[in-house]
């Protein structure tokens, strides 16, 4: 696996885990409280570069440990859709260079 797939995962999972913070954290506490249409904005945001978190909607309402693992789970699939679009990226470009 070349070391362009390795950082394209790494980064498909470091901005999924960063959305997933500042989500919680506006759902979770008065701390960061969106307005509409900046909430609105997030959600395009998030839906762009996690686009993984849509199957987080069927754990609403769940119990912890399910939307834990949801949560993992949508996490890890953003780190191999990232690597999967690196992978083809490099493919295309060695065959064009």
């Amino acid at each position: 696996m070349s070391r362009f797939v390795k950082l394209a995962g790494v980064l498909g999972l470091s901005i999924a885990l960063l959305l997933n913070i500042v989500w919680r954290i506006h759902n979770g506490s008065k701390l960061l409280t969106f307005s509409p249409p900046t909430a609105r904005m997030m959600e395009k945001i998030t839906l762009f570069f996690w686009p993984s978190s849509f199957m987080l909607m069927a754990t609403d309402g769940s119990g912890a440990l399910v939307d834990l693992l949801a949560t993992v789970l949508t996490l890890l699939l953003n780190a191999l859709l990232y690597m999967l679009v690196a992978y083809i990226i490099s493919k295309i470009y060695r065959r064009i260079a």
